[in-house]
């Protein structure tokens, strides 16, 4: 999600994806119903920290602000 969400994104999109970020109950379902392949956080983000958990995805780069995540397999 990027700053566009207000122009581009339905506002359904949008609160689905600030659910996620916030790591509000069913956070998961956004990654399966939206199958991204990868992810850029906010270093201290809540999400960050909730998808360096999953097994299913891998951090490829980080630094002092944010951290990037790649989905180990790859989906169909």
């Amino acid at each position: 999600m990027d700053g566009r969400y207000e122009t581009v994104y339905t506002e359904t999109s949008a609160a689905e994806y600030f659910a996620f970020a916030r790591g509000e109950n069913g956070w998961r379902d956004y990654l399966e119903k939206y199958p991204h392949t990868v992810i850029l956080f906010r270093q201290e983000s809540t999400a960050s920290a909730l998808v360096q958990e999953l097994p299913d995805w891998a951090p490829v780069y980080s630094d002092a602000d944010c951290v990037l995540f790649i989905r180990k397999e790859q989906p169909n």
